[in-house]
Parts: C-alpha cells; structure tokens; sequence
C-alpha cells in the first residue's frame, strides 16, 4: 500500500510541474561598438530585450564581425525547434550553435537588470554600475539563461580593441509558459500620410488582419507578443512589409516623389 501512495504521488508530481510551453523570437538585430581609437561613435553598445510574459528563461547567441561583415545564416530560433523543450530548459550545451567563424575579435559583455546600471555602464561612469551577469574576452557565444529575468534586460558590448571596430549580432529567444500568458502588448502606429490609409497587420506573418487609420491619427493594436508585422500595399508601387516591435513607435508617411507609402520609426 505504502509503495501504491509513492507511486501515485510520483504521478501528481510530474502533473503538477507540466505546462505548455512555446519559443518566442524576441530579438535578432545587429550593433555596433566602435575601436578605441576611433574619433566617432562609442566602444560600447546597449540592446534592450522586452521578455514575454511568462518567461521561464532564454537562450541568446552573440556573433561578432569586423565592421560591415555581418553574415549569420540560419536564425537562432529555427535552430532551436530541433532541440527538445526538456533539454534547454535544463540548460543544454548549446556551444553547437555558436558561429564557427571567427577571425579572434572579443568584446565582453553583460547583462542588465535595472536602467541605471545599463545608463551608468554606457556613459563609462565605471565604478557605479553592477552587472546581473558579465563575461569577458568572449568570441561567438551561445548560451541559455533562467537567471536576469525582468520584463526588460539589458545587454551591454564592450569593444576593447584598439583599431578594430566591430559589429555585434544579438539573437534572443525566450521559453514562454504559456498558462500564464494572458498579457497582451500595445503597438502605436501613427498616420501622417495626409491621407487615409488601409494596412495590414499579423502576429505571425501569415494570417493578416484588415487595419485602417484616418489621417493624422494614431492608433493602438494588441498582440499576446511582443512583436508584430506591418504590411501596406500602394497600388501600382508595391508592397512594404516589416516586423514591428511593441517598445517602439511608427509612422506611416507618403513619398511625394514615388508616391510611395512608407513605415518609419519615430
């Protein structure tokens, strides 16, 4: 009898844990941190990454280029999809991933928690800032973190380099719980086209719903994420089409000399 109660606790235990839970696309965009001796620009960069509610953790890859040779191939999150959910939830090897290439370039980087210390870190004003992680002397990274979860984190480059400026591709994809994910995320888009336009809007890139916007007026749409894509089709110029983020604010304009609509961030 005693042996049938272990058995069936063993049971609810393994119930009690289960969740349905999903990889989200949270960032994958390219900076840039200067050389030391370079008279423009700054040896440091900062990413800001708006996790989805209900992250349990994230996996990032970080790939380093001399300036202007940015090349990454398959996107983190399509590597990802073969790895079973259990493995990188226990912090998986993930070195695999990691570009191969890399000519010797390192940056340290750091992630970021709270504002002033992510400000503090970028103005040089050392001594004042604290990091949730740090790594330095890196090449091309990839790994996974349950540790630095806030709404919004940080991640900081440093360029050590004395003559060599570089160029930093940041790929962050989150495990999302999906039972709690009942939070929905704003997107403003403003009409400054002088005119009324009709647009489209999706939260996957492929079922689109039907937007429109009087001119000179903003409009708010929600998503279950935190990112979404735009598509606006002028008739006899085209079609644009963009991936949008909720953190962000647009604005459609006309081209007075295409006669074009646009998308630009403001």
């Amino acid at each position: 009898m005693r042996r049938i109660l272990l058995v069936f606790f063993y049971i609810l235990s393994i119930q009690t844990v289960s969740f349905s839970q999903e990889l989200v696309e949270v960032l994958s965009e390219t900076f840039t941190a200067n050389s030391i001796t370079s008279m423009s620009g700054s040896t440091r960069n900062v990413a800001e990454v708006q996790l989805p509610r209900g992250s349990i953790g994230y996996t990032y890859r970080i790939s380093v280029f001399k300036r202007g040779r940015v090349s990454i191939g398959n996107g983190l999150l399509s590597l990802l999809q073969s790895v079973p959910m259990s493995q990188l939830t226990i912090g998986a090897n993930l070195a695999q991933y990691a570009l191969s290439q890399n000519d010797g370039t390192q940056i340290d980087y750091f992630i970021f928690t709270t504002p002033d210390d992510k400000n503090a870190f970028y103005r040089k004003v050392d001594g004042n800032w604290s990091s949730c992680r740090s790594f330095l002397n890196r090449v091309n990274t990839c790994s996974h973190s349950d540790k630095c979860i806030n709404e919004t984190i940080w991640f900081g480059f440093r360029n050590n380099n004395m003559s060599q400026g570089l160029d930093i591709h940041l790929e962050v994809v989150a495990i999302v719980n999906q039972d709690n994910t009942d939070e929905t995320y704003s997107f403003k888009i403003t009409n400054g086209a002088l005119q009324d336009v009709n647009f489209q809007l999706s939260a996957d890139n492929q079922n689109w719903q039907e937007c429109s916007l009087r001119s000179n007026y903003e409009g708010t749409w929600r998503f279950k994420q935190s990112y979404a894509y735009f598509k606006l089709t002028t008739q006899g110029k085209g079609t644009v089409n963009y991936r949008i983020n909720n953190n962000e604010r647009y604005k459609i304009t006309l081209n007075r000399n295409t006669l074009s609509f646009d998308l630009n961030k403001y």
